[in-house]
């Protein structure tokens, strides 16, 4: 009768367990991740190499744990760029749908530019006399 002692998780000292265990905790940590599509699986990949000494009578294991994940979902923005009079190049997010288009933050219940400054920063509490303003 054969008798084989081959416990995966005793095997060095429970150090192949460890990495199995910190390999598990990738994969939860990236199926909670929001930034990751949730349907796709997720493996934990364990690879045993087992070679022997030409008396077969020691073997040397090695193993190798890792884990296959979903990578983040990318994110995209616009952004609005240009130089100004004295040729500094600006850019900034675009916020608003629209180049110029003021949009109201429901964030903060402000008005904001399109790249997010509150029009009362700009403007004041003054009146606005939209005749002084010159278009550029």
């Amino acid at each position: 009768m054969n008798n084989i002692d081959f416990n995966i998780s005793e095997l060095a000292e429970g150090a192949v367990q460890e990495k199995i265990d910190q390999e598990v905790r990738k994969i939860v940590a990236n199926i909670l991740d929001v930034n990751t599509a949730f349907k796709p699986t997720r493996k934990l990949i364990i690879d045993v190499e087992f070679s022997s000494d030409s008396t077969r009578q020691v073997i040397e294991t090695n193993v190798t744990v890792k884990s296959k994940l979903q990578p983040s979902e990318s994110v995209s923005a616009l952004m609005m760029a240009g130089r100004d009079d004295s040729g500094y190049i600006h850019a900034a997010e675009l916020k608003s749908s629209a180049p110029g288009q003021m949009f109201f933050d429901a964030n903060d219940s402000t008005l904001k530019t399109d790249v997010g400054v509150p029009v009362d920063e700009i403007e004041g509490n003054g009146v606005i006399d939209f005749n002084a303003r010159k278009i550029k």
